[in-house]
């Protein structure tokens, strides 16, 4: 009734049981939690999740569903391992650290469930459900980020005030998707991307190193700059406010 504490090697599970009291908190210190079961396997609010010196890491393997409501603190950052899904349901989260998905989807069911200052590598899938919104520190990877199913979903991007590039692609599966540039860095997109709801640059810098690396929708740019790489050329409709800067 403790709660457990997974400090080296793995500790598989085939039900939330498995981690003891369902009030009973885990505490990262070195390992990995891996799911054994199709599932989805849910755990309740009542279940926290700590990083003490070491990321949260899960492990998915193919097809499988973990499917977590209680929130992740601490002083380290969150890991997506295997190609199944980890799903983020309710809890907003608190880490301190960066937020890694290194294979499989990452997806989100509510508003802002990532800490706001989280930098975000998505070498996996970064996925949206239910018209949410997130916002994050950084953006950088080589993986994908969808917008899936409804409309609204809003990724908001550069808290940190750093300079990244993501190479991935930005798509919409049966909705739209608005990505906004925030802070003072740069972010510069080099994929073929397909979401259709916007772009907007509220701070610092876009560089767009494809002709579909803001998707489809229109670009505005409010007191911001947006820039090209060479041999770039969009069909965005452009839309220019408050001092805006179009580097051609």
């Amino acid at each position: 009734s403790g709660g457990t504490t997974i400090s080296d090697g793995t500790l598989s599970i085939s039900s939330d049981v498995n981690l003891g009291n369902a009030s009973g908190t885990v505490i990262f210190k070195g390992g990995t939690l891996r799911i054994d079961d199709y599932g989805p396997l849910f755990t309740p609010p009542t279940r926290q999740f700590l990083t003490d010196g070491a990321n949260a890491i899960f492990e998915t393997p193919p097809g499988f569903f973990l499917d977590i409501s209680g929130g992740i603190s601490g002083d380290a950052g969150l890991v997506k391992n295997g190609p199944g899904t980890l799903v983020l349901r309710t809890t907003a989260s608190t880490y301190a650290g960066p937020t890694t998905i290194n294979a499989g989807t990452l997806q989100r069911r509510q508003d802002e469930l990532l800490p706001d200052g989280t930098d975000l590598t998505v070498n996996g899938v970064f996925e949206f459900q239910l018209g949410v919104t997130e916002t994050v520190g950084s953006l950088s990877g080589s993986g994908s980020v969808r917008f899936f199913t409804t409309t609204g979903n809003h990724l908001r991007v550069g808290a940190n005030n750093t300079s990244t590039t993501f190479g991935g692609i930005i798509s919409a599966n049966g909705g739209d998707g608005q990505l906004t540039k925030i802070g003072t860095g740069t972010l510069t997109l080099t994929g073929d991307s397909t979401y259709s709801g916007g772009t907007t640059i509220s701070g610092g810098t876009l560089v767009l190193g494809h002709s579909n690396a803001a998707g489809t929708g229109p670009i505005t740019i409010t007191g911001s700059t947006l820039g090209y790489a060479n041999g770039v050329n969009i069909a965005n409709a452009i839309v220019l406010e408050n001092d805006a800067t179009l580097n051609v």
